[in-house]
């Protein structure tokens, strides 16, 4: 993930140093982080892992990815990926150590991935011809499919536990209301907020 993100941040620098004309820019490709993580906060994990002894979880993400083709200037039809994970971690008194007799303590750590690939349509509000090129407002709605892993481990192997979530449909869903600025021609900031792995997000964007 760490290379791809290199990748994407040098792809944006390159195509904002590109000259353009005054035409509508039809491709962006835009690239930013979210808040919160809303895998972390599901009802299902408030209610089986939260009240075990040394709960802890820690995320990253989500990440989101956009790419995007304006075939005129108040339609968009591209595809959004939205990236997160977390770990979490507590302790079962469930080890029996066959030498004294006794049940350890043994801790737990349970991770989990999920990536949506969203087919996504954006209706922009501005048209760029009257109100100059530099911002936009879009709403936009993504469908599409969510893949994930699920990996449990244990400080002693022989005692992982079986651990398993509801079994929910790989459907990928989002979303947003949106803004961008651009400071360059090619370059600028955006702004979503909504449902989308996040509620709020903030990136970078880049037209060409």
């Amino acid at each position: 993930m760490k290379n791809f993100i290199v990748f994407l941040s040098f792809m944006l620098l390159s195509v904002g140093l590109k000259a353009q004309n005054d035409e509508l820019l039809k491709w962006n490709v835009s690239m930013g982080v979210g808040a919160p993580n809303m895998s972390r906060y599901s009802s299902f994990i408030n209610k089986t892992f939260k009240t075990k002894p040394d709960y802890s979880m820690t995320g990253k993400g989500p990440f989101h990815v956009k790419v995007e083709y304006r075939p005129n200037w108040w339609l968009g039809v591209g595809l959004n990926v939205n990236h997160s994970s977390y770990t979490m971690n507590y302790t079962m008194e469930n080890y029996l150590n066959t030498s004294t007799g006794a049940y350890m303590p043994n801790l737990i750590t349970v991770k989990n991935t999920s990536t949506a690939f969203n087919v996504r349509g954006n209706i922009h509000l501005l048209n760029p011809t009257h109100y100059g090129p530099q911002g936009d407002i879009y709403w936009g709605f993504g469908l599409g499919f969510k893949a994930g892993k699920l990996k449990v481990g244990a400080q002693y192997p022989e005692a992982t536990p079986s651990v398993s979530f509801p079994n929910l449909l790989p459907i990928g869903f989002e979303t947003t209301l949106g803004v961008k600025y651009y400071f360059t021609p090619n370059i600028g900031a955006y702004a979503e907020l909504g449902f989308a792995k996040s509620i709020i997000q903030i990136g970078a964007t880049a037209a060409f």
